[in-house]
């Protein structure tokens, strides 16, 4: 099946860090027919693979930050998610940096290296641009935007696949601010997603009843990982949760 894409990786700390370098080494080396692009700026260098979507018309970009170490040809949801391209998507897996700093420390970097790279690759971006980002990566832009009083994050949805953040105190702040952005937001849950983001999903639900939040949506698949027997039903999930919110 022919890809349709902007690619780019990203890490969530969640999981065991392997440097972005090495990944992006791997991929040419078992993807050599593909054409890996650099981005650059004066402090800051990302690889990414651009593609083109499978349709004449074009709908948007998905933006898609997947869990540290794994890129788009991971056996995980993140390499199903290219289906979108025959929708008439392209696709952008956007780098997200090498950190090893604990809690909070490692939270900042986050936070200031993800604008670093929105900077970056978002002359690639053909809007609407909808945002698929998974745990820590996925609270810390959470987080970002409840914050970003200068729109520099110029998106127009989010799906949150099980978005938490390692800093209870940051995280707090984090379930009161996904049930209450200014966007469309999808927030997807399974039991392979970490403890953190299982454990504030009934508090989110419950915010965005009271405060009777328009563009919220809680899924909760307590029955559901990421396993490839699954995959299908959550991409169907997301594309019918796209189409029923406009784009």
């Amino acid at each position: 099946m022919k890809l349709a894409a902007c690619l780019t990786l990203a890490g969530i700390l969640s999981h065991p860090v392997i440097s972005q370098a090495a990944v992006w080494q791997d991929l040419q080396r078992q993807y050599p027919q593909q054409s890996l692009q650099q981005l650059q700026s004066a402090t800051l260098s990302i690889q990414v693979l651009q593609l083109p979507a499978q349709t004449a018309v074009v709908r948007g970009t998905l933006l898609l930050l997947p869990a540290a170490g794994r890129h788009p040809y991971s056996p995980d949801l993140f390499h199903t998610l290219q289906q979108l391209s025959a929708e008439g998507w392209q696709l952008v897996f956007m780098p997200a940096p090498d950190t090893t700093p604990p809690d909070v420390a490692r939270q900042a970097l986050l936070n200031t290296e993800l604008r670093a790279r929105w900077q970056l690759v978002q002359p690639l971006l053909q809007r609407p641009v909808v945002v698929i980002a998974q745990g820590e990566v996925a609270g810390t832009l959470n987080l970002a935007l409840a914050e970003d009083k200068d729109t520099q994050f110029q998106l127009d949805a989010l799906v949150s696949l099980g978005a938490y953040l390692s800093d209870p105190k940051l995280d707090n702040q984090l379930q009161q601010h996904i049930a209450q952005q200014n966007l469309p937001v999808l927030d997807l849950l399974t039991q392979a997603d970490h403890p953190g983001a299982i454990r504030g999903a009934e508090q989110r639900q419950q915010l965005a009843r009271t405060l009777q939040t328009p563009f919220y949506r809680q899924r909760a698949l307590n029955d559901f990982s990421y396993h490839s027997s699954q995959q299908q039903w959550l991409l169907r999930e997301i594309s019918g949760w796209l189409k029923t919110s406009g784009f």
